[in-house]
């Protein structure tokens, strides 16, 4: 267990930032919108769910959940985990993204992204 009082300079995890996008665009379509901006913890709510039901050993510590600001719905984690459990996270972020949408042409390479925290670039909330 990831022990929540120590800061995370002081824990061996390593980083990623996760990126789901939506097909759908928010152009003309104001209750898409509303529906996908009115409920950010929600919706995050759901995606830690949906990690911990895939393996309850996998841990994260949410830092990050942010809604868009470029007219593309789409949400930013970041999450540190041990990095023995960095690429199940990854797995499991990858198939809860493409479970909607996810068999529509190039949903492979444009619906999900995961990208793992560099140090040398600095903190990975600031890849966001």
């Amino acid at each position: 267990m990831i022990n929540p009082n120590k800061p995370l300079s002081q824990k061996a995890l390593a980083g990623a930032s996760f990126l789901r996008m939506h097909a759908k665009a928010m152009a003309g379509d104001d209750d898409f919108f509303v529906a996908i901006m009115s409920e950010p913890h929600t919706i995050a709510a759901n995606a830690i769910e949906q990690l911990v039901k895939e393996n309850a050993e996998l841990r994260a510590q949410l830092i990050a959940f942010q809604k868009a600001a470029n007219g593309t719905p789409h949400w930013h984690m970041v999450l540190w985990f041990k990095p023995e459990d960095l690429e199940k996270a990854t797995t499991v972020f990858r198939e809860y993204a493409l479970e909607e949408d996810g068999d529509e042409p190039g949903a492979e390479d444009y619906r999900f992204e995961a990208v793992q925290e560099d140090k040398s670039r600095g903190r990975a909330v600031g890849y966001m």
